[in-house]
């Protein structure tokens, strides 16, 4: 009697074992996730995201709350908050380009609205570069940051020499 509930459940777990067979793989990623994971695999080679935040003096707070921008290759902190900005639909007024760009107002808040040592400036993964934005790239996964300073980025603990980060 034993015997006879152990040999269906033999024939259930060969054809149960073929199909567990064809589970793993596809979960595993390798076999099917491979073919399955080209198509997505090709669209993070032309774009992939940062995240990117913008946070204006008190009183205004979030202007974009954190969110994922598309990114490509060789896009520039600016090229992110041009492109994040645009899709929001919030004000953003900048001059030059490259190493020469400078970012003088987000959402209608401006340099030297909150005093002389106010302005915008930029993290990246944490860090205030002392570039501008303009000539600083992104890689996916990174982190920006775009916050108001009232006083020369001490407030944020930015070196105080950075003056005009954006």
């Amino acid at each position: 009697p034993a015997a006879s509930p152990a040999a269906p459940p033999a024939a259930g777990a060969s054809p149960s074992a073929a199909p567990a067979r064809t589970a793993p793989p596809p979960s595993g990623a390798k076999p099917g996730g491979g073919s399955a994971a080209a198509s997505p695999a090709a669209k993070p080679s032309r774009a992939d995201t940062v995240s990117l935040s913008v946070t204006g003096p008190a009183e205004t707070g979030a202007i974009l709350s954190k969110q994922a921008i598309a990114v490509e290759k060789g896009d520039t902190v600016l090229d992110v908050l041009k492109r994040a900005t645009r899709a929001a639909k919030v004000q953003m007024e900048y001059s030059g380009e490259g190493a020469g760009a400078y970012v003088s107002g987000i959402g209608n808040v401006y340099q030297f609205d909150e005093g002389p040592g106010s302005g915008w400036l930029y993290s990246v993964g944490g860090e205030f570069p002392s570039k501008s934005a303009g000539a600083v790239k992104v890689e996916p996964g990174d982190v920006i940051e775009w916050r108001y300073t009232l006083d020369y980025g001490d407030d944020l603990g930015a070196p105080s020499a950075q003056q005009g980060g954006g």
